[in-house]
């Protein structure tokens, strides 16, 4: 995964971007690929990070690419 980070103006921002691949047929679900993202990006483990579901709708997100 390629990863880009930005700091603007604000001391307590950072804008964190990156790209990654998911192939569609294969079991690792898109939510899967966005949450090994999220956790690389941030450099914890995905178990670490706060629920999914506090910030999109991961039945929705799969569905949307799925369809």
């Amino acid at each position: 995964m390629d990863m880009q980070v930005s700091k603007n103006d604000s001391p307590t921002k950072t804008t964190v971007s990156g790209t990654g691949e998911w192939e569609r047929d294969t079991e690792n679900t898109l939510v899967y690929a966005v949450v090994s993202a999220v956790a690389e990006a941030e450099g914890t483990d995905p178990v670490e990070l706060p629920p999914l579901y506090e910030a999109i709708h991961p039945e929705a997100l799969n569905d949307l690419f799925t369809s």
